[in-house]
């Protein structure tokens, strides 16, 4: 997800446009899964995108690459968002453990 992205462009789709060209041409990844702008109850964009990519591996690629470049002298603000399935489950160590402790 993106951050701090000005407001001004016309509609999603030039938005989303130029996110991809963005990506293409600066990150080098071509293929988007999909670019999502995120709009306020008057409809104006919030400042935030969400992208979704094809490969996890294009997710950290894209993330290593973008934190912290400035859009508008504004630090841009990344985050990865990954599914729970994804993330390996870490053994709980059981009560009789945690009082022995």
């Amino acid at each position: 997800m993106w951050n701090s992205i000005k407001a001004s462009f016309s509609n999603d789709e030039d938005l989303s446009s130029r996110r991809r060209e963005y990506f293409k041409d600066h990150v080098k990844i071509n293929h988007l899964k999909r670019v999502i702008v995120h709009y306020g109850p008057n409809g104006q964009s919030l400042g935030s995108v969400t992208v979704i990519f094809h490969k996890a591996e294009d997710a950290g690629q894209a993330t290593a690459a973008l934190e912290g470049i400035k859009i508008d002298k504004k630090p841009l603000r990344v985050e990865m968002l990954v599914s729970a399935a994804k993330v390996p489950v870490q053994a709980q160590p059981s009560l009789a453990d945690r009082r022995a402790s």
